[in-house]
């Protein structure tokens, strides 16, 4: 992923959007690898800035904004400002910037935001730029549609969206079906029992003739273990 991404965001004009799953550290510290080799500075969120304190507390590796030169917290426009996010505020009151720095300066920030903070585009005003998707992909019509909102939104502001086409711009925590299945048969249990799928059938057929017995259970039905 760090590879593709460095090969996008340096050929991007104007600014650098990184979208990536909530409280991905891992991914975040992706993309202030990127926005180094890029010379850029890093502008996150105060729910990750938040985040990273905490993972710091936990592991001291997890860099801070307040211990990270070139990592910065974006001001987001908010009506109701929660007491944490005040106090997280002042305490990095020296790395805080607001949407009009980022509007002076659009080549010197990776910002990270994701679909539902792309209202801050409005006072960033962006003439050109490159919005990085590096999440999962739609799975269902709503977040179908969420894509189709995002994209317009993308196109209304001059930013190119870059991550459907690009397979390694994002890597998925969960296993693929055939790799469950390999994985059953690694395993050989005697019964295996298909939850949180709307597939069931799919491990019935996939191990068929392993010696593994697949028990569906149907709805509102109960299974003595």
């Amino acid at each position: 992923m760090l590879a593709e991404a460095l090969a996008v965001a340096a050929q991007a004009p104007g600014l650098l959007i990184g979208d990536f799953g909530p409280r991905n550290v891992e991914r975040l510290l992706t993309f202030l690898e990127v926005a180094r080799a890029t010379k850029r500075r890093l502008a996150v969120t105060l729910k990750d800035a938040y985040l990273l304190e905490a993972m710091h507390l936990a592991n001291p590796t997890v860099p801070t904004v307040n211990d990270t030169e070139d990592m910065f917290i974006y001001n987001e426009r908010k009506g109701t400002v929660a007491g944490w996010e005040e106090e997280l505020r002042q305490r990095c009151a020296n790395k805080v910037l607001t949407a009009s720095q980022v509007h002076e300066d659009p080549r010197g920030f990776l910002l990270c935001l994701s679909f539902f903070d792309i209202n801050e585009l409005i006072d960033i005003d962006p003439s050109e730029g490159v919005y990085i998707y590096s999440s999962s992909e739609a799975y269902d019509e709503e977040q179908e549609i969420d894509m189709k909102r995002l994209k317009c939104w993308l196109e209304h502001f001059h930013l190119r969206f870059v991550g459907e086409e690009h397979g390694n711009l994002h890597a998925s925590g969960h296993a693929s079906g055939p790799e469950l299945l390999e994985l059953a048969r690694i395993i050989e249990p005697e019964m295996l029992v298909p939850i949180h799928t709307e597939r069931p059938d799919y491990f019935a057929s996939g191990l068929e003739g392993t010696g593994i017995r697949v028990r569906v259970v149907a709805l509102g039905e109960s299974l003595a273990l």
